[in-house]
């Protein structure tokens, strides 16, 4: 608990380029991930290769450490939208990642999250901007206004994006996370690191 509030941990890594971390870690991830990252690096979008093989080992060192899940109870499917989900199992998660930094929300109620580099230029639809406006005012940078739709949209809510979207900013990173029991529970979110050693402490080669 945090005073009258109860607290939603978001967790995130930073990381440095490293293309055989990549190849020594692919069977540890799922199945589809596999196949992304693998395309990914064909490609030569060895970032976007790294971001999608962390975001998944920080999903699993959540449920492994905080959840108490064995390695092996760990199903990770993909519903016919192409969004991935925990098989028989009630947790919600949601990953994002920009640049060197990624993050992942874990809940027993849906929610969504999103991160941005600042000063990392966007296309922002004028959507977003008539969903956001009446909260940010327009007075938010690019990127306030883009993770908090993001988040938003991410984690499928019905209430009022000014009353269930939370923000901060860590390090050059703005990030919002998006969930119903921010209201209905008065939770709020803190930031807590995973060191990268810590990360894959948990994997089996």
């Amino acid at each position: 608990m945090y005073g009258k509030y109860s607290v939603l941990i978001i967790y995130y890594t930073n990381f440095k380029e490293n293309k055989e971390d990549i190849l020594k870690y692919l069977n540890y991830v799922s199945i589809y991930k596999r196949k992304r990252i693998k395309q990914l690096l064909k490609t030569a979008r060895r970032l976007s290769a790294y971001q999608t093989l962390l975001g998944e080992i920080l999903l699993k060192y959540i449920l492994i450490e905080k959840y108490k899940m064995h390695y092996e109870e760990i199903d990770i499917k993909v519903d016919a939208n192409g969004k991935p989900f925990l098989n028989n199992c009630e947790i919600n998660f949601n990953i994002s990642h920009s640049e060197h930094m990624v993050l992942c929300g874990v809940d027993k109620s849906p929610l969504g999250v999103d991160v941005e580099k600042i000063e990392t230029t966007k296309l922002i639809h004028a959507e977003i901007f008539s969903a956001c406006e009446a909260y940010l005012k327009l007075e938010g940078s690019v990127e306030k206004v883009y993770t908090l739709y993001h988040s938003y949209v991410k984690g499928n809510c019905d209430m009022e994006i000014n009353r269930i979207v939370q923000q901060q900013k860590k390090g050059g990173y703005v990030i919002s996370v998006a969930s119903e029991t921010f209201l209905t529970e008065k939770k709020i979110f803190q930031m807590q690191e995973v060191t990268y050693n810590a990360l894959f402490k948990n994997i089996r080669l």
